[in-house]
Protein backbone atom coordinates (compact mmCIF):
# COMPACT_ATOMS: atom_id res chain seq x y z
CA UNK A 1 0.00 0.00 0.00
CA UNK A 2 1.08 3.40 -1.15
CA UNK A 3 3.10 5.43 1.98
CA UNK A 4 1.07 8.65 0.94
CA UNK A 5 -2.47 6.84 1.57
CA UNK A 6 -1.14 6.70 5.37
CA UNK A 7 0.26 9.33 5.21
CA UNK A 8 -3.00 11.31 4.21
CA UNK A 9 -4.59 8.78 6.84
CA UNK A 10 -3.14 10.00 9.51
CA UNK A 11 -2.75 13.49 9.07
CA UNK A 12 -6.98 13.34 8.74
CA UNK A 13 -7.01 11.29 12.03
CA UNK A 14 -5.11 14.04 13.81
CA UNK A 15 -7.35 17.29 12.68
CA UNK A 16 -10.56 14.62 14.76
CA UNK A 17 -8.19 15.82 18.00
CA UNK A 18 -9.11 19.17 17.45
CA UNK A 19 -11.23 20.63 20.27
CA UNK A 20 -15.04 21.21 19.62
CA UNK A 21 -16.74 24.26 20.64
CA UNK A 22 -17.93 24.21 24.10
CA UNK A 23 -21.24 25.47 23.77
CA UNK A 24 -22.25 22.72 22.15
CA UNK A 25 -23.81 20.32 24.54
CA UNK A 26 -22.75 17.24 25.20
CA UNK A 27 -20.18 15.03 27.25
CA UNK A 28 -17.18 12.44 26.27
CA UNK A 29 -17.72 9.41 27.85
CA UNK A 30 -15.11 7.68 30.31
CA UNK A 31 -11.95 8.70 28.07
CA UNK A 32 -14.42 8.17 24.86
CA UNK A 33 -14.64 4.61 25.22
CA UNK A 34 -18.52 4.27 26.15
CA UNK A 35 -19.36 6.34 23.16
CA UNK A 36 -17.32 3.70 20.46
CA UNK A 37 -18.64 0.82 22.16
CA UNK A 38 -22.19 2.41 22.49
CA UNK A 39 -21.71 3.71 18.47
CA UNK A 40 -20.61 0.12 17.50
CA UNK A 41 -23.38 -1.53 18.73
CA UNK A 42 -26.20 0.55 17.46
CA UNK A 43 -25.85 4.33 16.20
CA UNK A 44 -29.24 4.37 16.42
CA UNK A 45 -29.67 3.64 19.96
CA UNK A 46 -26.79 6.14 20.48
CA UNK A 47 -28.17 8.86 18.71
CA UNK A 48 -31.87 8.56 20.21
CA UNK A 49 -30.26 8.54 23.67
CA UNK A 50 -27.96 11.97 22.03
CA UNK A 51 -31.10 13.68 21.11
CA UNK A 52 -32.75 12.45 24.53
CA UNK A 53 -29.79 14.20 26.56
CA UNK A 54 -28.46 17.24 24.36
CA UNK A 55 -31.03 17.87 21.37
CA UNK A 56 -30.23 17.61 17.81
CA UNK A 57 -26.53 18.15 18.04
CA UNK A 58 -23.83 17.34 20.61
CA UNK A 59 -20.52 16.53 20.95
CA UNK A 60 -18.78 13.38 22.68
CA UNK A 61 -15.61 10.88 22.13
CA UNK A 62 -15.00 7.88 19.79
CA UNK A 63 -11.89 6.43 21.60
CA UNK A 64 -9.81 8.89 20.65
CA UNK A 65 -11.21 10.99 18.45
CA UNK A 66 -14.03 14.17 18.95
CA UNK A 67 -17.08 14.04 17.05
CA UNK A 68 -20.46 16.22 16.61
CA UNK A 69 -23.46 14.23 15.61
CA UNK A 70 -25.94 16.23 13.96
CA UNK A 71 -29.78 14.56 13.96
CA UNK A 72 -32.71 15.19 11.81
CA UNK A 73 -33.52 15.91 8.35
CA UNK A 74 -32.30 19.40 8.39
CA UNK A 75 -28.69 18.75 9.52
CA UNK A 76 -28.74 15.93 6.53
CA UNK A 77 -29.51 18.83 4.37
CA UNK A 78 -26.87 21.80 6.09
CA UNK A 79 -24.06 19.11 5.75
CA UNK A 80 -24.66 17.29 2.57
CA UNK A 81 -25.76 19.87 0.17
CA UNK A 82 -23.13 21.44 1.60
CA UNK A 83 -24.27 24.76 0.14
CA UNK A 84 -21.07 26.73 1.68
CA UNK A 85 -18.23 24.50 0.98
CA UNK A 86 -17.74 23.31 4.27
CA UNK A 87 -16.92 19.99 4.70
CA UNK A 88 -14.88 17.32 3.07
CA UNK A 89 -16.04 13.53 2.57
CA UNK A 90 -12.60 12.57 2.11
CA UNK A 91 -10.90 13.61 4.93
CA UNK A 92 -13.82 12.09 7.05
CA UNK A 93 -13.26 8.96 5.32
CA UNK A 94 -9.53 8.55 5.43
CA UNK A 95 -9.83 9.64 9.01
CA UNK A 96 -11.52 6.10 9.48
CA UNK A 97 -10.06 2.68 7.68
CA UNK A 98 -12.61 2.96 5.06
CA UNK A 99 -10.76 5.41 3.26
CA UNK A 100 -7.57 3.15 3.74
CA UNK A 101 -9.17 0.22 1.72
CA UNK A 102 -11.60 2.15 -0.25
CA UNK A 103 -9.52 4.97 -0.67
CA UNK A 104 -10.39 6.46 -4.41
CA UNK A 105 -13.66 5.50 -4.68
CA UNK A 106 -16.60 8.53 -5.57
CA UNK A 107 -17.64 8.03 -1.85
CA UNK A 108 -14.42 9.18 -0.88
CA UNK A 109 -13.82 11.67 -3.52
CA UNK A 110 -14.18 15.38 -3.04
CA UNK A 111 -14.51 18.04 -5.81
CA UNK A 112 -13.11 18.87 -8.27
CA UNK A 113 -12.41 14.97 -9.03
CA UNK A 114 -15.08 13.78 -7.46
CA UNK A 115 -17.04 15.89 -9.95
CA UNK A 116 -14.95 14.68 -12.97
CA UNK A 117 -14.93 10.84 -12.12
CA UNK A 118 -18.81 10.87 -11.46
CA UNK A 119 -19.20 12.46 -14.99
CA UNK A 120 -17.24 9.56 -16.11
CA UNK A 121 -18.56 6.45 -14.25
CA UNK A 122 -22.84 7.66 -15.09
CA UNK A 123 -22.17 6.27 -18.47
CA UNK A 124 -22.88 2.62 -16.44
CA UNK A 125 -26.07 4.06 -15.28
CA UNK A 126 -27.97 5.74 -17.94
CA UNK A 127 -31.60 3.98 -19.14
CA UNK A 128 -29.90 2.65 -21.51
CA UNK A 129 -27.06 0.98 -19.40
CA UNK A 130 -29.76 -0.03 -16.80
CA UNK A 131 -31.83 -1.96 -19.79
CA UNK A 132 -28.72 -4.30 -20.68
CA UNK A 133 -28.04 -4.80 -17.39
CA UNK A 134 -31.66 -5.82 -16.21
CA UNK A 135 -31.64 -8.10 -19.56
CA UNK A 136 -27.96 -9.34 -18.33
CA UNK A 137 -28.93 -9.73 -14.65
CA UNK A 138 -32.25 -11.72 -15.03
CA UNK A 139 -31.23 -15.17 -16.33
CA UNK A 140 -28.89 -15.26 -13.69
CA UNK A 141 -30.73 -14.28 -10.85
CA UNK A 142 -33.71 -16.73 -12.18
CA UNK A 143 -30.84 -19.47 -12.43
CA UNK A 144 -29.50 -19.19 -8.93
CA UNK A 145 -33.03 -18.63 -7.31
CA UNK A 146 -33.91 -21.90 -9.00
CA UNK A 147 -31.12 -23.47 -6.98
CA UNK A 148 -31.86 -22.09 -3.68
CA UNK A 149 -34.24 -24.72 -3.08
CA UNK A 150 -32.46 -27.26 -5.22
CA UNK A 151 -34.24 -30.01 -7.92
CA UNK A 152 -36.78 -32.08 -6.81
CA UNK A 153 -37.12 -30.41 -3.34
CA UNK A 154 -39.69 -28.58 -2.14
CA UNK A 155 -38.70 -27.09 1.04
CA UNK A 156 -35.08 -25.80 2.70
CA UNK A 157 -34.14 -23.89 5.43
CA UNK A 158 -30.81 -21.53 3.85
CA UNK A 159 -29.27 -18.64 5.70
CA UNK A 160 -30.82 -15.74 3.39
CA UNK A 161 -27.91 -12.81 3.83
CA UNK A 162 -24.79 -15.41 2.49
CA UNK A 163 -26.82 -17.06 -0.12
CA UNK A 164 -28.19 -13.81 -1.78
CA UNK A 165 -24.61 -12.37 -1.65
CA UNK A 166 -23.05 -15.22 -3.49
CA UNK A 167 -25.62 -14.24 -5.73
CA UNK A 168 -25.33 -10.72 -6.01
CA UNK A 169 -21.13 -10.58 -6.46
CA UNK A 170 -21.80 -13.47 -9.31
CA UNK A 171 -24.40 -10.95 -11.50
CA UNK A 172 -22.32 -8.07 -10.45
CA UNK A 173 -19.19 -9.36 -11.82
CA UNK A 174 -21.23 -10.39 -15.08
CA UNK A 175 -22.62 -6.73 -15.37
CA UNK A 176 -19.33 -5.27 -14.62
CA UNK A 177 -16.50 -6.91 -15.19
CA UNK A 178 -18.33 -8.84 -18.15
CA UNK A 179 -16.68 -12.27 -17.21
CA UNK A 180 -18.29 -15.40 -14.69
CA UNK A 181 -16.34 -15.56 -11.42
CA UNK A 182 -16.68 -19.43 -11.72
CA UNK A 183 -14.40 -20.73 -9.12
CA UNK A 184 -12.96 -17.81 -7.96
CA UNK A 185 -16.18 -16.64 -6.63
CA UNK A 186 -15.24 -17.85 -2.52
CA UNK A 187 -12.26 -16.41 -2.91
CA UNK A 188 -13.32 -12.74 -4.03
CA UNK A 189 -16.28 -12.99 -1.96
CA UNK A 190 -13.97 -13.52 1.25
CA UNK A 191 -12.14 -10.89 -0.04
CA UNK A 192 -14.52 -8.31 -0.35
CA UNK A 193 -16.07 -9.22 3.42
CA UNK A 194 -12.10 -9.21 4.70
CA UNK A 195 -11.82 -5.60 3.38
CA UNK A 196 -15.16 -4.69 4.56
CA UNK A 197 -14.85 -6.06 7.88
CA UNK A 198 -11.39 -4.36 8.16
CA UNK A 199 -12.80 -1.18 6.77
CA UNK A 200 -15.33 -1.19 10.00
CA UNK A 201 -14.64 0.49 13.23
CA UNK A 202 -12.80 -1.92 15.07
CA UNK A 203 -10.15 -1.76 13.09
CA UNK A 204 -8.34 -0.14 16.02
CA UNK A 205 -4.62 -0.16 14.39
CA UNK A 206 -5.07 -0.20 10.78
CA UNK A 207 -1.57 0.94 10.33
CA UNK A 208 -0.35 -2.54 12.14
CA UNK A 209 -1.03 -5.29 9.83
CA UNK A 210 -0.02 -7.83 12.20
CA UNK A 211 -0.89 -11.26 10.90
CA UNK A 212 -4.56 -12.22 12.95
CA UNK A 213 -5.69 -8.82 12.79
CA UNK A 214 -8.35 -6.94 10.58
CA UNK A 215 -5.76 -4.67 9.38
CA UNK A 216 -3.64 -7.88 8.21
CA UNK A 217 -6.49 -9.58 6.77
CA UNK A 218 -7.98 -6.35 5.11
CA UNK A 219 -4.17 -5.59 3.35
CA UNK A 220 -4.44 -9.00 2.44
CA UNK A 221 -7.59 -9.29 0.64
CA UNK A 222 -7.34 -5.63 -0.70
CA UNK A 223 -3.83 -6.86 -2.47
CA UNK A 224 -5.87 -9.72 -3.98
CA UNK A 225 -8.51 -7.61 -5.37
CA UNK A 226 -5.66 -5.71 -7.10
CA UNK A 227 -4.06 -8.34 -8.32
CA UNK A 228 -7.65 -9.64 -9.70
CA UNK A 229 -8.20 -6.95 -11.64
CA UNK A 230 -4.54 -5.31 -12.91
CA UNK A 231 -4.13 -8.66 -14.47
CA UNK A 232 -7.24 -8.01 -16.64
CA UNK A 233 -6.62 -4.66 -17.63
CA UNK A 234 -4.43 -4.98 -20.49
CA UNK A 235 -6.97 -7.28 -22.43
CA UNK A 236 -9.74 -4.87 -21.46
CA UNK A 237 -7.38 -1.71 -22.69
CA UNK A 238 -7.30 -3.72 -26.25
CA UNK A 239 -10.92 -4.57 -26.64
CA UNK A 240 -13.93 -2.88 -26.68
CA UNK A 241 -17.18 -4.64 -24.87
CA UNK A 242 -20.64 -3.61 -23.09
CA UNK A 243 -19.31 -4.66 -19.73
CA UNK A 244 -18.31 -1.24 -17.35
CA UNK A 245 -14.90 -2.23 -16.88
CA UNK A 246 -13.85 -2.03 -20.37
CA UNK A 247 -16.12 1.05 -20.71
CA UNK A 248 -14.31 3.09 -17.57
CA UNK A 249 -10.77 1.82 -19.95
CA UNK A 250 -11.91 4.02 -23.22
CA UNK A 251 -13.52 6.33 -21.09
CA UNK A 252 -12.35 10.26 -22.04
CA UNK A 253 -13.47 13.46 -20.77
CA UNK A 254 -14.62 16.29 -22.73
CA UNK A 255 -10.81 17.41 -21.67
CA UNK A 256 -9.08 14.50 -23.32
CA UNK A 257 -8.37 12.68 -19.78
CA UNK A 258 -8.07 9.14 -19.03
CA UNK A 259 -8.27 7.20 -16.22
CA UNK A 260 -5.32 5.87 -14.61
CA UNK A 261 -4.32 2.27 -14.85
CA UNK A 262 -4.78 2.46 -10.71
CA UNK A 263 -7.96 4.89 -10.73
CA UNK A 264 -9.59 2.11 -12.68
CA UNK A 265 -8.86 -0.72 -10.11
CA UNK A 266 -9.51 1.74 -7.33
CA UNK A 267 -13.00 2.69 -8.65
CA UNK A 268 -13.71 -0.91 -9.31
CA UNK A 269 -13.05 -2.49 -6.16
CA UNK A 270 -15.16 -0.05 -4.24
CA UNK A 271 -18.28 -0.34 -7.46
CA UNK A 272 -17.72 -4.44 -6.62
CA UNK A 273 -18.32 -3.87 -2.88
CA UNK A 274 -21.04 -1.19 -3.33
CA UNK A 275 -23.28 -2.94 -6.23
CA UNK A 276 -23.01 -6.51 -4.33
CA UNK A 277 -23.03 -5.91 -0.82
CA UNK A 278 -25.32 -2.77 -0.23
CA UNK A 279 -27.71 -4.72 -2.24
CA UNK A 280 -27.45 -7.96 -0.24
CA UNK A 281 -28.08 -5.76 2.88
CA UNK A 282 -31.13 -4.32 1.32
CA UNK A 283 -32.10 -7.75 0.05
CA UNK A 284 -31.71 -9.01 3.59
CA UNK A 285 -34.48 -6.77 5.30
CA UNK A 286 -36.24 -6.93 2.58
CA UNK A 287 -37.11 -10.98 3.00
CA UNK A 288 -37.02 -10.50 6.87
CA UNK A 289 -39.58 -8.12 6.87
CA UNK A 290 -41.68 -9.82 4.01
CA UNK A 291 -41.59 -12.91 6.02
CA UNK A 292 -42.92 -11.30 9.40
CA UNK A 293 -45.31 -9.28 7.03
CA UNK A 294 -47.14 -12.30 5.03
CA UNK A 295 -49.78 -10.44 3.85
CA UNK A 296 -47.11 -7.64 2.37
CA UNK A 297 -45.17 -10.77 0.92
CA UNK A 298 -48.90 -11.64 -0.65
CA UNK A 299 -49.51 -8.53 -2.57
CA UNK A 300 -45.29 -8.04 -3.87
CA UNK A 301 -46.05 -11.87 -4.96
CA UNK A 302 -49.44 -10.79 -7.13
CA UNK A 303 -47.30 -7.54 -8.83
CA UNK A 304 -44.42 -10.55 -9.42
CA UNK A 305 -46.73 -12.80 -11.31
CA UNK A 306 -48.58 -9.79 -13.27
CA UNK A 307 -45.61 -9.54 -14.85
CA UNK A 308 -46.18 -11.73 -18.29
CA UNK A 309 -42.28 -11.64 -19.50
CA UNK A 310 -39.76 -13.79 -17.45
CA UNK A 311 -37.49 -11.82 -18.18
CA UNK A 312 -39.12 -8.29 -17.65
CA UNK A 313 -38.07 -5.34 -19.06
CA UNK A 314 -37.88 -1.71 -17.37
CA UNK A 315 -40.90 -0.68 -18.71
CA UNK A 316 -42.56 -4.19 -16.73
CA UNK A 317 -40.53 -3.22 -13.26
CA UNK A 318 -41.91 0.01 -13.38
CA UNK A 319 -45.87 -1.23 -12.64
CA UNK A 320 -44.83 -2.95 -9.27
CA UNK A 321 -45.16 0.14 -7.23
CA UNK A 322 -45.81 -1.88 -4.20
CA UNK A 323 -42.53 -3.97 -3.88
CA UNK A 324 -40.84 -0.60 -4.84
CA UNK A 325 -43.00 0.74 -1.30
CA UNK A 326 -41.50 -2.31 0.61
CA UNK A 327 -37.94 -2.06 -0.99
CA UNK A 328 -38.03 1.83 -0.25
CA UNK A 329 -39.43 0.95 3.35
CA UNK A 330 -36.63 -1.72 4.05
CA UNK A 331 -34.31 0.97 3.08
CA UNK A 332 -35.57 3.40 5.71
CA UNK A 333 -35.69 0.69 8.19
CA UNK A 334 -32.14 -0.38 7.65
CA UNK A 335 -29.92 2.28 5.65
CA UNK A 336 -26.63 -0.19 4.38
CA UNK A 337 -24.62 3.55 5.59
CA UNK A 338 -25.14 3.27 9.51
CA UNK A 339 -23.39 6.96 9.30
CA UNK A 340 -22.32 9.77 6.89
CA UNK A 341 -19.21 11.31 8.55
CA UNK A 342 -17.74 14.88 6.87
CA UNK A 343 -14.82 17.28 8.20
CA UNK A 344 -14.90 20.33 8.37
CA UNK A 345 -12.62 22.44 6.01
CA UNK A 346 -13.80 26.02 7.68
CA UNK A 347 -15.46 27.55 10.38
CA UNK A 348 -19.05 26.90 9.99
CA UNK A 349 -22.16 28.05 11.85
CA UNK A 350 -25.14 25.77 12.24
CA UNK A 351 -28.13 26.99 14.45
CA UNK A 352 -26.46 28.98 16.69
CA UNK A 353 -23.36 26.56 17.01
CA UNK A 354 -19.84 26.70 15.45
CA UNK A 355 -18.61 23.82 13.81
CA UNK A 356 -14.61 24.55 13.78
CA UNK A 357 -12.28 23.57 10.81
CA UNK A 358 -11.10 19.88 11.83
CA UNK A 359 -14.26 19.25 13.67
CA UNK A 360 -15.96 15.57 12.21
CA UNK A 361 -19.74 15.87 12.23
CA UNK A 362 -21.80 12.67 11.89
CA UNK A 363 -24.88 12.06 10.65
CA UNK A 364 -27.15 8.94 11.65
CA UNK A 365 -29.82 8.02 8.60
CA UNK A 366 -31.95 5.69 10.78
CA UNK A 367 -32.42 8.18 13.16
CA UNK A 368 -34.05 10.58 10.60
CA UNK A 369 -35.39 7.13 9.06
CA UNK A 370 -37.77 6.86 12.38
CA UNK A 371 -38.53 10.29 13.92
CA UNK A 372 -42.21 10.54 14.61
CA UNK A 373 -42.26 14.03 13.83
CA UNK A 374 -42.15 12.74 10.26
CA UNK A 375 -42.92 9.06 10.28
CA UNK A 376 -46.10 7.57 11.47
CA UNK A 377 -45.21 4.68 14.13
CA UNK A 378 -41.67 5.07 12.89
CA UNK A 379 -40.27 1.40 14.23
CA UNK A 380 -43.15 -0.49 12.14
CA UNK A 381 -42.74 -2.01 8.63
CA UNK A 382 -45.20 0.38 6.91
CA UNK A 383 -44.68 0.43 3.17
CA UNK A 384 -48.13 2.33 2.17
CA UNK A 385 -46.08 5.61 4.07
CA UNK A 386 -44.52 6.29 0.18
CA UNK A 387 -47.69 5.83 -1.03
CA UNK A 388 -48.64 8.83 -2.90
CA UNK A 389 -51.82 9.62 -0.39
CA UNK A 390 -49.46 9.76 2.55
CA UNK A 391 -45.58 10.54 0.87
CA UNK A 392 -44.32 10.80 4.51
CA UNK A 393 -41.03 10.78 2.40
CA UNK A 394 -41.78 14.11 0.93
CA UNK A 395 -42.46 15.80 4.35
CA UNK A 396 -38.32 16.80 4.17
CA UNK A 397 -36.48 16.53 1.05
CA UNK A 398 -34.05 14.80 3.59
CA UNK A 399 -36.07 12.53 5.39
CA UNK A 400 -35.59 9.65 3.70
CA UNK A 401 -31.62 9.54 2.74
CA UNK A 402 -30.48 5.53 2.66
CA UNK A 403 -28.71 6.80 -0.35
CA UNK A 404 -27.38 10.27 0.76
CA UNK A 405 -27.63 13.47 -1.05
CA UNK A 406 -26.28 16.11 -2.56
CA UNK A 407 -23.25 15.75 -4.88
CA UNK A 408 -22.20 12.22 -3.00
CA UNK A 409 -26.07 11.11 -3.55
CA UNK A 410 -24.98 7.22 -4.65
CA UNK A 411 -24.82 7.17 -8.16
CA UNK A 412 -26.34 3.59 -8.50
CA UNK A 413 -28.97 4.08 -6.19
CA UNK A 414 -31.26 3.61 -9.40
CA UNK A 415 -29.15 0.33 -10.68
CA UNK A 416 -29.46 -0.72 -6.29
CA UNK A 417 -33.19 -0.85 -6.74
CA UNK A 418 -33.32 -2.56 -10.14
CA UNK A 419 -31.15 -5.00 -8.38
CA UNK A 420 -33.60 -5.73 -5.30
CA UNK A 421 -36.33 -6.04 -7.50
CA UNK A 422 -35.61 -8.23 -9.70
CA UNK A 423 -34.15 -10.42 -7.08
CA UNK A 424 -37.45 -10.95 -5.63
CA UNK A 425 -39.60 -10.75 -8.92
CA UNK A 426 -37.91 -14.44 -9.17
CA UNK A 427 -37.59 -14.89 -5.44
CA UNK A 428 -41.86 -14.14 -5.44
CA UNK A 429 -42.81 -15.96 -8.30
CA UNK A 430 -41.05 -19.52 -7.30
CA UNK A 431 -40.93 -19.40 -3.14
CA UNK A 432 -42.68 -18.25 0.03
CA UNK A 433 -40.76 -18.04 3.38
CA UNK A 434 -40.96 -17.70 6.72
CA UNK A 435 -39.19 -17.11 10.11
CA UNK A 436 -40.09 -18.30 13.56
CA UNK A 437 -42.92 -15.95 14.90
CA UNK A 438 -41.00 -14.88 17.64
CA UNK A 439 -37.67 -14.34 16.01
CA UNK A 440 -36.31 -10.68 15.94
CA UNK A 441 -33.26 -10.27 13.42
CA UNK A 442 -30.20 -8.85 15.27
CA UNK A 443 -27.91 -6.76 13.22
CA UNK A 444 -23.80 -6.56 13.17
CA UNK A 445 -22.84 -2.75 12.87
CA UNK A 446 -19.15 -2.81 12.59
CA UNK A 447 -19.15 -2.26 8.80
CA UNK A 448 -21.83 -2.41 6.30
CA UNK A 449 -25.05 -3.96 8.77
CA UNK A 450 -25.81 -7.58 8.25
CA UNK A 451 -27.55 -10.21 10.31
CA UNK A 452 -25.38 -11.81 13.28
CA UNK A 453 -27.05 -15.10 12.12
CA UNK A 454 -27.01 -14.75 8.03
CA UNK A 455 -30.89 -14.27 8.72
CA UNK A 456 -32.25 -18.51 8.79
CA UNK A 457 -35.54 -18.58 6.62
CA UNK A 458 -37.33 -21.31 5.56
CA UNK A 459 -37.87 -21.36 1.72
CA UNK A 460 -40.86 -23.40 0.14
CA UNK A 461 -41.54 -23.86 -3.39
CA UNK A 462 -44.78 -22.82 -4.84
CA UNK A 463 -47.20 -25.23 -6.53
CA UNK A 464 -47.42 -23.72 -10.05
Amino acid sequence: MAMNVWTESLAAQFETYRPIDRKIPGSPGILGIVGLAQFVSSPLTLARKRQAQYGDISRMSFGVRNGIIMLGPDANEFVLMDRERAFSARKAWMAAPMGIYFRNGLLVMDPPDHLKHRRIMQMAFTSESLARHLAIMSPLIEESVENLVGNGKTSKKIKFFPAVKELALRFSAKVFLGEDLGPKTDALNKAFLDTVEASGPLNFFPFLPIPGTLAYSGLKARKLLEAYFYERLPQKRRSETDDFFSLICHAVTPEGERFTDAEIVDHLIFLMMAAHDTSTITSTTMAYHLAKHPEWQARCRAEARAILPTHPTLDDLAGTTETDWAIKEALRLHPPLSVFPRIATKDVDYKGYRIRKGNMVILVPSFTHRMPELWTRPDDFDPERFAPARAEDKKHRFAWVPFGGGAHKCLGMHFGMLEVKTIFLHLLRRYDWTVPKKYQVRYNNVSLGKPWDGLPIMLRRLGQ
